[in-house]
């Protein structure tokens, strides 16, 4: 009997941290590992507190490749849960235009 496997990353955005989970499903049982963690904190930029943005890409793609690397690239699916009330603006290109300001900053009392 042949085991059917399957292997997801799920990237997890938390205020304080963010971690990247390598999942694998082997006939009907879900195992885990965390690959990668790392702080995520709001920053004072340019008058705003914002997330740093370099910091969050670089160390996902980093946690992203530890996975990677740990199952020789067989990944079916990879998931990401964040926060989900902050937003980075690109142009056209996929550029970031500007610093993302978290929603914790002061511009958004009242809101």
């Amino acid at each position: 009997m042949t085991q059917k496997t399957f292997r997801c990353i799920a990237v997890d955005m938390g205020a304080a941290s963010i971690r990247i989970i390598l999942g694998t499903i082997t006939n009907g049982r879900l195992t885990y590992e965390e690959k990668h963690r790392f702080n995520n904190e709001i920053s004072t930029i340019n008058g705003h507190e914002s997330w740093n943005i370099e910091l969050i890409t670089s160390e996902i793609k980093k946690g992203i490749q530890q996975a990677l690397t740990a199952t020789e690239g067989l990944v079916q699916s990879i998931a990401v849960d964040s926060w989900g009330v902050d937003f980075v603006m690109l142009d056209t290109d996929g550029n970031l235009l500007d610093d993302p300001v978290a929603y914790r900053d002061a511009r958004t009392r009242g809101m």
